[in-house]
């Protein structure tokens, strides 16, 4: 039994893990990609794209450890950066409408309470206006008859 060796353990192929990253990375970024054009989808498009920016970034690192392929993890990588950038521009775009319409909404607002105001002022001089010129058309009425 001295001379008993253990029997080789078999040679693991990490190929196999780098290349269901990259794959994963690549399905996830080509899903991502129209996904994100279509605005009702950003929330969806940012979970996939996101998944596919991570996903790449590991299989690019695991491609260097293991000294082979980074093909799919670059390709994936990419398109989820893609998709990444065009839901950022989507929601500025968002962002930026949204707070122009709300800016309007408060000019338009605020000139509807000055007109109100103006009118009813307006109103209130006239008839002060009035009134003290009739006032004083009667003083001098009086002391003309005098």
């Amino acid at each position: 039994m001295d001379n008993y060796t253990p029997p080789p353990l078999p040679q693991q192929k990490s190929g196999n893990n780098t290349q269901v990253l990259g794959i994963l990375a690549l399905v996830s970024g080509i899903i991502g990609l129209p996904a994100s054009f279509i605005p009702c989808f950003g929330m969806i498009a940012i979970i996939v794209s996101v998944a596919a920016i991570v996903l790449g970034i590991l299989a690019i690192s695991s491609a260097k450890k293991h000294n082979e392929s980074k093909g799919l993890g670059i390709a994936g990588l990419v398109l989820g950066s893609i998709s990444f950038a065009i839901i950022l521009l989507w929601g500025l775009l968002f962002a930026s409408v949204t707070t122009a319409a709300i800016k309007n909404i408060d000019d338009a607002q605020k000139e509807l309470d000055k007109m109100n105001n103006q009118e009813y002022e307006y109103y209130e001089e006239e008839e002060e206006d009035s009134l003290q010129d009739q006032g004083e058309t009667l003083f001098i009425e009086e002391q003309v008859t005098e």
